[in-house]
């Protein structure tokens, strides 16, 4: 059976690399950052930039406009159900 320990859940970096377990653990948490953080940058970014530039601000309008005639509609219902 396989030490678990052996595994490395996907990490990019090959065994070889991983610093030894001489009490530095300070040195070796540092190592490890940099490595995430240049593994961070060489990433493809996700979000492309025509959604980051998207404006934030939609105008409420149709939304209003929508629940009015919608009120408006139930209200023309229960008119008609009445008579």
């Amino acid at each position: 059976m396989a030490d678990p320990r052996d595994q490395h859940h996907g990490a990019s970096t090959p065994p070889e690399e991983i610093p030894p377990a001489n009490g530095d653990q300070a040195a070796a948490a540092k190592d490890t950052a940099a490595q995430a953080k240049s593994a961070v940058e060489r990433a493809n970014n996700p979000v492309s930039n025509d959604v980051a530039a998207a404006p934030l601000g939609h105008s409420p309008v149709p939304q209003l406009v929508a629940l009015a005639l919608s009120l408006l509609s139930i209200l023309l219902i229960r008119r008609l159900r009445r008579r």
